[in-house]
């Protein structure tokens, strides 16, 4: 399978750096475990570069093809997000609006969350996974309605959720906060899956991109996978929602160009809306949180660009001042045994394209500083057995040495660290800066977010 360059990629992109890019992907694919992937280049309206690799079903044997959809998983936050926007360009709500307006079934501890609280996840409303009302559920309720989550199940399933933090004062990303924003949408327009076709799918011709549905034979969907003890399963996502606003869309490369595109012109979103997108919000103290709308926003090598992943394996990185993106569609994702992580096979894309956005050894972090060789004695003092004390989960890790690398290997992720300037160490081949600063003579690892690594005696 060739690659599918533009006439005016050839003249921006040389063969070099098409083949690098090529044998990249292979030895992720490799070393990862990937069965398919296709990944797709996009300028301001056009595919630069779009190659896919690998098989949609192993089951079958079937190859992914360029036009191959995935599961894009929490991607769809972005849709959703913009859904929002569309509405208040139409005067339909304003992201400052409390929720109770457009969703009368709040609670009374809902009453201070605003929509706009719900799109940056700093609603006090927490987890990926936690909708306690289906433990009030009868057991015959839930067999009946679990694989196929109705509106008014969803909403039994929220409403018993209560904020940890009050509106405002913390980050937390969070995947009910996103269903909420679908019931708002769905409550306005009378339909969350009608208003996404009519506003957004169909206009931009959208043929192959839905929301999940479980039932019906969708052609060229590639089937999902997942990873234990190192062998392939099945991923099991087998939830039919009928208002699926967090993780719902389903879409391919040359449709998600299209989108792309109109996100570089102004035929969905409205330049003010764009602004709101792309923003970088911040908590009721002043603190940027690093999250737009529906985004992520990076400051990596000295850019500043949004992202986004999902968990089923895909992931887009997308610098909006540049109208340049690079966007991963992948079918290994995470299903609770192995730890796989997708996010930050587009920054090595993109840095291979001249975007210093990858972290590895020759990365420069934002504060100036590089990466430096471990001495021997540093080896001695960082290589062992580790205890994880953090906010998202205890356990046990560990650094170690293989052909002149160290890696820390921790709560099923493994990465390569590295040591800076100043003495922190640094993580590989996230999409982020994930910094260790040492205590105690290495001893002791902080995180950013004051979880710590202890080293065992």
């Amino acid at each position: 399978m060739s690659f599918q360059v533009t006439a005016q990629s050839v003249n921006e992109i040389d063969q070099e750096k098409i083949a690098a890019i090529d044998s990249y992907i292979r030895e992720i694919m490799d070393k990862k475990k990937i069965p398919g992937l296709v990944y797709g280049v996009f300028d301001e309206n056009s595919i630069l570069l779009t190659k896919p690799y690998g098989l949609a079903d192993l089951q079958n044997q079937a190859p992914v093809r360029e036009h191959t959809v995935f599961e894009l998983a929490s991607i769809t936050k972005q849709f959703t997000a913009s859904a929002i926007l569309i509405l208040q360009q139409d005067g339909k709500l304003n992201i400052n609006d409390p929720l109770h307006k457009h969703f009368p079934e709040c609670p009374e501890s809902w009453n201070q969350i605003t929509i706009k609280h719900l799109l940056t996840h700093t609603s006090g409303l927490t987890g990926s996974d936690d909708y306690p009302g289906i433990n009030d559920m009868t057991g015959e309720r839930v067999r009946k309605e679990y694989a196929n989550w109705s509106k008014q199940f969803l909403i039994d399933a929220l409403i018993k959720h209560e904020p940890q933090h009050p509106p405002g004062e913390v980050f937390h990303y969070s995947d009910p906060g996103y269903a909420l924003l679908g019931l708002v949408i769905d409550n306005i327009t009378g339909s969350y899956r009608e208003f996404m076709e009519d506003r957004i799918f169909k206009p931009l011709e959208m043929n192959s991109t839905y929301l999940v549905d479980q039932r019906t034979v969708h052609p060229f969907e590639a089937r999902g996978y997942s990873l234990k003890d190192g062998e392939h399963i099945n991923i099991r996502r087998y939830h039919n929602i009928e208002i699926p606003s967090w993780f719902g869309v389903f879409s391919n490369i040359p449709d998600l160009q299209k989108w792309d595109a109109a996100l570089n012109s102004n035929l969905i979103l409205d330049e003010k809306s764009k602004e709101l997108l792309w923003h970088n919000y911040t908590l009721n103290n002043g603190e940027a949180i690093g999250y737009g709308l529906g985004w992520f926003h990076i400051k990596l090598g000295g850019y500043n660009f949004m992202q986004h992943g999902g968990i089923t394996g895909t992931d887009w990185i997308k610098f909006p001042t540049d109208h340049f993106s690079v966007v991963l569609l992948t079918n290994l994702g995470f299903n609770g045994a192995d730890q796989v992580e997708m996010r930050g096979i587009t920054n090595g894309i993109a840095q291979i394209l001249g975007y210093n956005v990858a972290v590895n050894s020759d990365y420069v972090t934002n504060s100036g500083l590089r990466i430096i060789p471990i001495t021997k004695d540093l080896e001695k003092n960082l290589i062992g057995e580790y205890t994880l004390t953090a906010d998202w989960g205890n356990g046990t890790g560990k650094i170690y040495k293989i052909d002149h690398k160290l890696y820390l290997s921790l709560m099923g992720f493994t990465f390569e660290i590295g040591l800076l300037e100043n003495g922190d160490l640094i993580q590989f081949g996230l999409p982020f800066e994930d910094i260790l600063v040492p205590k105690d003579n290495y001893s002791k690892l902080l995180f950013t977010d004051g979880s710590e690594l202890i080293k065992q005696n």
